[in-house]
């Protein structure tokens, strides 16, 4: 028992975290000024039951919103998607009506933007903010890095 207990103190001593948390992962992709693209995100429960996901994208001025649809991860356990800009922000809202369901590692949903005529070649930064995950119970969960995505524009 004193082996137990001295090996979760020097696990929490040094930041060993015996399970992995969640976290979101939203694609590199590419696409010429004027043009849509599909900005995938991925999701990774880690080894915690997530039933529901609230996250934002920051989007720069020159990347406008089009639509969002639900990915596999979602579809396979009937969940919902909600999304709304304010500003720079994008927010989604990834739940079910019943809320008991899990989700999955996988393809969450793809979010399509508009890169604005005239917008000069290079990488535009889609980063990943307020992110905050839930179980079943809709107890918080902890969540872990989150990759951030982005839009290179090319001529």
């Amino acid at each position: 028992m004193k082996t137990i207990i001295l090996a979760l103190f020097v696990g929490c001593l040094f930041g060993i975290d015996a399970a992995a948390a969640p976290s979101l992962s939203v694609a590199k992709v590419s696409g010429r000024a004027g043009g849509t693209v599909k900005l995938p995100i991925a999701f990774d429960p880690g080894s915690d039951p997530v039933a529901s996901i609230q996250f934002s994208l920051l989007l720069p001025p020159s990347v406008s919103t089009i639509s969002v649809s639900a990915g596999p991860v979602m579809t396979a356990v009937g969940k919902s998607v909600g999304a709304a800009r304010k500003g720079d922000v994008w927010t989604f809202i990834v739940y079910g009506v019943r809320n008991q369901n899990k989700l999955e590692k996988g393809s969450l949903l793809t979010a399509t933007v508009k890169i604005a005529s005239g917008t000069a070649a290079g990488v535009l930064a889609v980063p990943v903010s307020r992110a905050s995950y839930s179980s079943a119970l809709g107890e918080a969960i902890v969540g872990g890095v989150n990759a951030d995505g982005e839009v290179q524009v090319v001529r």
